[in-house]
């Protein structure tokens, strides 16, 4: 670089942010886990002070080094780094963390400004409120898709595209409540931002500056999975999905939970995968979406880590995860092996089956004849 008369600092800062995507966050993380003191010194005025605390205090001279016995001088390396996603390593070898997996969640860090959010942000557009005002009639009731404890999802024309905007209430009066809304907010900006695939719903941009914070989506035309299964038992009924629609949101389904775990060096464990948060577009093409419990995993399939509480729908949670909570892809797998169940069964995986005949729900009654 130096060559062509550019600065190789600089060209690695815009390959790191740029094609990469990283946060200057993710760099004083890594900095930090390879002891590059200075390098961390470097930059820390692009990281939250609150991070300043992780740099070592003094380092002693050459001199000092060659002078002193081994033990008498040591580097002050600062207080354990704290981990994004609240996981800690098991006992397994084989369990790595990765870089990424340093930076402080937005929980441990207090506050969330919006240069915050602005950094997980990095390359998506940020669109002006006013805009999604507009795209949606000033809000009108009308367009309103759904509602939950996060929000509203509204539907809206936006620059002649037909798009989902999730509108941020954050109901809830519990300040702990609302951290955790906000860090799921995060990560929907976070990670799909950094991926992209055909069955993995799409995220065209942001607006934090408005009255409320929004993310605008691809709108899902064919609606919820668990709503086109649910179809006949609607107000207004739709017909049932074929045998070919059934198996075809199947693979594309699995096409994208495989992509969310082999893509990156870590697999990224989506934590929530069921019905209601697979959209069907026009064509009943499959698109996983709710992104606010994706974790990082360990970097080996067959590892596991060990998290602080549990998260996700109980009924889709395998019982490694409930009672001993252990995250690892295998998460996903098995409660997208429940959603199969219930889509080649047409049956809710809560359902009494068969009615009279005995009171377990669907899955209790599969795992009893499965023994059998």
């Amino acid at each position: 670089q130096k060559q062509r008369g550019r600065s190789a600092a600089n060209e690695f800062l815009n390959i790191w942010g740029g094609q990469y995507n990283h946060t200057m966050q993710t760099l004083f993380a890594l900095f930090k886990k390879l002891k590059l003191h200075n390098a961390m010194r470097l930059i820390k005025d692009y990281v939250s002070e609150d991070l300043h605390k992780y740099i070592p205090r003094s380092v002693p001279t050459i001199s000092e080094l060659r002078a002193a016995p081994d033990s008498s001088v040591k580097l002050d390396n600062g207080p354990p780094f704290p981990s994004s996603s609240g996981v800690s390593n098991s006992n397994n070898n084989s369990t790595s963390t990765a870089a990424t997996e340093a930076i402080p969640s937005l929980e441990s860090l207090g506050n969330i400004h919006i240069s915050t959010v602005q950094r997980a942000a990095e390359s998506l557009l940020e669109i002006d409120y006013a805009e999604l005002e507009n795209a949606t009639d000033g809000w009108s009731p009308q367009n309103r898709l759904g509602q939950g404890g996060f929000g509203d999802v509204y539907r809206g024309r936006w620059k002649q595209l037909d798009v989902a905007i999730k509108v941020m209430n954050y109901r809830s009066p519990n300040i702990d409540q609302k951290k955790v809304e906000l860090q799921q907010s995060h990560n929907e900006l976070r990670y799909l931002n950094s991926i992209r695939h055909d069955n993995i719903v799409a995220l065209y941009g942001y607006s934090v500056k408005g009255a409320k914070p929004c993310l605008v989506y691809q709108l899902m035309k064919g609606g919820s999975l668990e709503a086109r299964l649910r179809a006949h038992k609607a107000q207004h009924p739709q017909p049932a999905l074929t045998w070919q629609q059934r198996f075809s949101i199947s693979l594309g389904t699995a096409r994208g939970i495989y992509f969310l775990h082999t893509a990156r060096g870590a697999p990224l464990i989506h934590g929530d995968i069921k019905p209601a948060n697979i959209l069907l577009d026009q064509c009943m093409q499959p698109k996983i979406g709710d992104f606010g419990l994706v974790r990082e995993g360990p970097k080996s399939l067959d590892a596991v880590v060990a998290v602080n509480k549990v998260f996700g729908t109980k009924i889709y949670l395998p019982p490694e995860f409930l009672n001993f909570k252990q995250l690892s892809t295998g998460l996903d797998v098995y409660s997208f092996g429940i959603v199969l169940l219930e889509v080649f069964t047409g049956r809710q995986v809560t359902d009494r089956v068969p009615e009279n005949e005995t009171k377990k729900n669907l899955l209790d009654y599969v795992k009893q004849h499965w023994r059998q």
